[in-house]
């Protein structure tokens, strides 16, 4: 059940943009792949930073940055001037938002470094090749291994993704010792799975 659409500005040029809001989601159904990506078939994605269609400028979509909303029932969308629709960036865009730093903290770096991981796995999940050019590769491998700095390997999530990402990198050695390191039983399935995967030297993404 899709709630009010929210209106943003971008911060440079001022143009408008609009991104929905939901009150329920439905869950039946979901994927959960070994990067953490989860694809619901009944939940829309929605962008938490988008690029302006008017001046290319990257920003946040927070709460903070809400000027309006608007329903189904009114007509006020007028108000806004017909803003466009956010888009969930593409992994260039990713990676371009990356190197201008439009992050101001390691939450949002880390946002955008899982996103541009996810973004490149999506082409695997997708039956594609993960890599067009060496370019992609180099991309891909400095961005896991900056996500690998970043995350705090006290926390047993943080151990998983850190798993992953040197499976990702064909690095199965440090992949299986950080698996080692996790103790709790109802982590044990998941292990088992990223073990296997290394003993076959699949470096892909996999559902899990």
């Amino acid at each position: 059940m899709n709630g009010p659409t929210l209106v943003y500005k971008c911060p440079n040029c001022q143009k408008t943009v609009r991104r929905k809001s939901l009150w329920y989601v439905n869950m039946v159904g979901a994927k959960l792949f070994s990067d953490g990506r989860k694809i619901y078939p009944m939940l829309p994605e929605f962008p938490f930073i988008v690029k302006c269609r008017g001046c290319n400028t990257f920003f946040w979509l927070y709460q903070k940055n809400i000027i309006g909303e608007y329903d189904i029932w009114s007509n006020s969308m007028k108000k806004w001037k017909n803003p466009d629709v956010a888009e969930i960036l593409s992994l260039n865009e990713y990676f371009e938002a990356i190197k201008s730093k439009i992050y101001s903290n390691k939450d949002e770096e880390q946002f955008l470094r899982l996103n541009l991981w996810r973004a490149f796995n999506d082409r695997t999940r997708e039956g594609r090749d993960i890599f067009l050019t060496e370019e992609d590769k180099d991309i891909y491998e400095s961005n896991c291994i900056a996500l690998i700095e970043m995350l705090d390997k006290n926390e047993t999530k943080n151990k998983i993704m850190i798993a992953e990402l040197y499976r990702n990198l064909g690095k199965y050695v440090e992949c299986n010792d950080i698996l080692d390191t996790i103790e709790e039983e109802k982590y044990a399935w998941l292990k088992e799975i990223l073990k296997k995967e290394c003993e076959e030297s699949n470096r892909n993404v996999v559902k899990i």
